[in-house]
């Protein structure tokens, strides 16, 4: 009796800390103090993505992702730091007037379609038909790969940004290649079909092939069994000038912002 008791506190004082951060960036958002000058209509619709741990100053950072009508906006990601259940910092990156600027908010493709899509883009054959694995939210997926390859492909419908500023309704699919030489994640428009962005998680270099030494590298970061950690650019010693693309600093993930050069 006392194993469940002890375990039923336990529970109870989990889910409060799960539920406590969103009650404390709520009402900070309230407050006439917020440091988000955007209207209520542009961020009434929102979602943290994944929690920090605790910092050793005792500073939490919630990635917080804004959405309209239930959907994701891809990257419009901001962080709330929180220290002794108050938010201490906020880093901004919000859209606004979200309601002229989406396309549409119902796809005309399915997640399937999508994926159908995207293998024909990325020359990918499938061996076998898809088929939705498991349905995680309204407009998330894991669907199989159509290969003889263990991992499943996740697709979630997400508004991806323009470059006119424009939101376009999009399935973002994470996908493995049979060789598991590339890790791409892809959005398809979900009306048109038409492939919007790529980007490789797998990261390969290789020196001049002409010269004495020859050295490539396949490196691949783990995003999708947690798919927020955080990544990290260790600083690079330049031998002979170059330039190399990197993931600004303050941001978790390509999902977060885009890639940036460096030299």
């Amino acid at each position: 009796m006392k194993k469940i008791i002890l375990f039923l506190v336990f529970l109870t004082h989990f889910f409060t800390l799960a539920q406590s951060n969103t009650a404390i960036i709520q009402r900070y958002l309230t407050t006439p103090n917020a440091k988000i000058n955007v209207s209520k209509n542009d961020f009434n619709d929102w979602v943290i993505q994944s929690d920090g741990g605790l910092t050793t100053s005792g500073i939490q950072n919630c990635y917080v992702v804004q959405r309209y009508k239930g959907i994701e906006i891809f990257r419009a990601v901001s962080t709330f730091s929180i220290k002794n259940s108050e938010v201490i910092d906020v880093q901004k990156r919000i859209v606004d007037g979200i309601s002229k600027k989406a396309n549409a908010t119902k796809p005309v493709l399915s997640a399937i379609d999508a994926l159908t899509k995207a293998y024909a883009l990325l020359g990918i054959k499938a061996s076998k038909s898809f088929s939705v694995l498991e349905n995680t939210s309204p407009n998330k997926f894991k669907i199989s790969n159509g290969l003889d390859i263990q991992e499943s492909v996740n697709a979630n419908l997400v508004f991806h940004q323009g470059s006119n500023g424009e939101l376009i309704l999009a399935w973002d699919l994470t996908l493995n290649t049979p060789e598991h030489d590339h890790l791409w994640s892809v959005r398809i428009d979900a009306i048109d079909g038409k492939l919007l962005e790529k980007n490789d998680f797998v990261i390969s270099c290789s020196f001049d092939h002409s010269k004495a030494s020859v050295h490539s590298r396949d490196s691949r970061v783990n995003l999708f069994d947690s798919s927020y950690k955080q990544i990290f650019s260790s600083s690079v010693v330049q031998t002979g000038g170059g330039s190399y693309r990197v993931i600004p600093f303050d941001y978790e993930s390509p999902n977060h912002s885009l890639f940036s050069t460096n030299y």
